[in-house]
């Protein structure tokens, strides 16, 4: 852990209840670790099902504004450009709608600045 902040990823497979830790060593980057950040699911239909992660605070309790997206099935990560209209933030939720098949949207709300 960075002093408390941890950006490791572990899945349950709900039907044997066996937890999986992903491995790092797979190449490419990943977030650096953080708390009271966001977390949803992305699910396209024919795609992989991916995860969103938003904000939240690193090590030295800096207020992030970066925004991740992991494919479930290959566990990489890429991030995503974000608007300088999205200010930094924390303790915020992100929920996703399924608008059509093949159209998501994620909508961001509240939380703290600093």
């Amino acid at each position: 852990s960075e002093r408390g902040r941890m950006n490791d990823v572990h899945i349950i497979n709900l039907h044997t209840m066996h937890w999986t830790k992903l491995d790092k060593s797979g190449g490419g980057p990943w977030p650096v670790g953080r708390s009271f950040h966001t977390a949803c699911c992305l699910n396209y239909g024919e795609e992989h099902p991916q995860l969103l992660v938003s904000g939240g605070l690193d090590k030295d309790n800096n207020t992030l504004s970066d925004t991740w997206v992991m494919d479930v099935e290959t566990g990489t990560w890429k991030e995503l450009a974000v608007s300088e209209d999205v200010k930094p933030r924390w303790a915020h939720t992100v929920t996703a709608f399924t608008l059509r098949p093949g159209l998501v949207e994620a909508t961001m709300f509240g939380g703290s600045p600093k």
